[in-house]
């Protein structure tokens, strides 16, 4: 590989890790101020993304992103207008994720499990994984650690320090971190995210906003990242 190539290889790394990273935070917690600044600022990326591949959620998730900004928060330019925009957005991941029986479940174990429940066996695996890389989660978060925001920031944790590795011209570490990323998304993220990623499209309706946008971008995304990583480790 040539120096050019390296290159290009690590800020794909980084790109990844960059697209992880903003799921990440869309499920971690009800959206704030800076968070509309980094919707506006990824726009451009899955846009980029939905134009070089053929996954129809990707394309779906990308048109309705720019709907949302263009609609939503370019014409929030009071302050009063981008409190009363977040108060929809923070209503709207209450009552899919934290609002009692009728909520969507967040959590690997939950969906996995035969009990249904949270810290069973799926739990146990997530764990070990974590350690095995010394991945630790942010103090501020309370959740299980098999969340799907804490999970997506797994993946963005284990891309980055492949770029690191790469840059530190360890190409047999950051193999190995390549193949962690091809595991754990197979083993853990693409055997419930799908179907948690159906049950929030299908609460669909006026109350429900962005989330049913970046939950189709999550979709696509992740099948696109499962032919990228299976294509890498199978070269």
């Amino acid at each position: 590989m040539s120096d050019t190539e390296m290159q290009n290889f690590i800020a794909i790394m980084r790109g990844r890790a960059a697209f992880y990273e903003f799921f990440s935070l869309a499920y971690r917690k009800p959206a704030d101020e800076e968070y509309l600044g980094i919707i506006t600022q990824f726009l451009p990326h899955f846009q980029a993304l939905a134009g070089e591949v053929d996954i129809a959620d990707l394309k779906t998730g990308a048109e309705g992103l720019t709907k949302f900004v263009g609609e939503k928060i370019v014409k929030a330019e009071k302050p009063e207008e981008k409190e009363e925009l977040l108060n929809l957005m923070n209503r709207s991941y209450t009552s899919l994720f934290l609002l009692g029986a009728s909520s969507v479940a967040t959590a690997e174990s939950v969906y996995l499990s035969p009990e249904k429940l949270l810290k069973q066996e799926p739990w146990e695996e997530v764990l070990k994984f974590y350690r095995q890389h010394s991945f630790g989660m942010p103090s501020s978060f309370k959740e299980t650690e098999d969340h799907i925001s804490m999970e997506t920031l797994f993946m963005y944790f284990l891309a980055e320090h492949t770029a690191k590795e790469l840059e530190n011209g360890d190409e047999e570490k950051a193999e190995s971190l390549i193949t962690a990323q091809k595991d754990f998304l197979n083993n853990h993220i693409l055997r419930w995210a799908p179907v948690f990623c159906d049950l929030v499209l299908s609460k669909k309706g006026d109350h429900v906003v962005f989330i049913d946008v970046v939950t189709t971008l999550l979709k696509g995304f992740l099948a696109y990242d499962k032919e990228f990583l299976q294509e890498l480790t199978s070269e």
